[in-house]
């Protein structure tokens, strides 16, 4: 008869339960490790899809990180957006946003002076928070797709709005060269946010991965 492997824990005489999620702790006690970051929820939608929401967010982080990975769409030239959502759905009233976001790039093959200067829009009441500044667009051609990073705070603070910021890159439609625009953005009301949304302002999306994580504070 094979022997049963024990468990960790039983080898171990520490408190708390080992598991692939926690680590033994100098004061010989089991604990998940600190400041690390919990993947929430992440989709790669099929091709045609409208748009992606990502559920989970609640009030067991402060803040959430969230990423695009190769995301594309059907049209020539799109603006990424970004919508919030609570348990009634995702919000998309005319003056439910305010945001701002810069864009620098190339529009040429040649150096010099074919780099854009940044050209900076804003909208302080709209339906979307848009991640690029309109001068240079996300394109559907090859090496045209794009890519972020980003920030939400305050998804469930009781004082501060939820605000996002972070920052897109991509191969604009113009010159499939390198771009880049800094964004931010606010839901303008104390919302009990359940969710993160991307879509493009025409089209549908492609492909690509959009994925949100919870950042612990210990």
């Amino acid at each position: 008869m094979a022997a049963t492997k024990p468990s960790a824990s039983a080898l171990i005489n520490a408190s708390g339960t080992a598991s692939s999620s926690t680590y033994l702790r100098g004061d010989n006690a089991w604990a998940e490790a600190g400041g690390a970051m919990t993947l929430i929820d992440t989709e790669a939608p099929s091709a045609g899809a409208s748009a992606i929401t990502l559920t989970g967010i609640d009030a067991t982080y402060a803040t959430y990180f969230f990423k695009g990975d190769d995301l594309f769409g059907s049209a020539t030239e799109s603006i990424p957006y970004l919508r919030l959502g609570d348990s009634s759905g995702v919000d998309s009233g005319a003056s439910d946003y305010a945001w701002s976001a810069e864009d620098e790039g190339m529009k040429a093959t040649t150096a010099g002076t074919s780099a854009t200067a940044p050209v900076f829009n804003r909208d302080d009441a709209d339906a979307q928070i848009e991640m690029c500044g309109d001068s240079l667009e996300v394109g559907e051609q090859t090496g045209e797709g794009c890519h972020f990073i980003g920030w939400l705070h305050g998804a469930r603070a009781t004082k501060s709005y939820p605000i996002l910021h972070g920052l897109l890159s991509y191969n604009n439609h113009s010159s499939t060269l390198p771009t880049q625009t800094r964004f931010n953005g606010a839901r303008l009301t104390n919302l009990t946010t359940t969710s993160i949304t991307f879509l493009f302002n025409t089209g549908t999306i492609q492909g690509g991965r959009f994925s949100v994580f919870g950042i612990k504070n210990a």
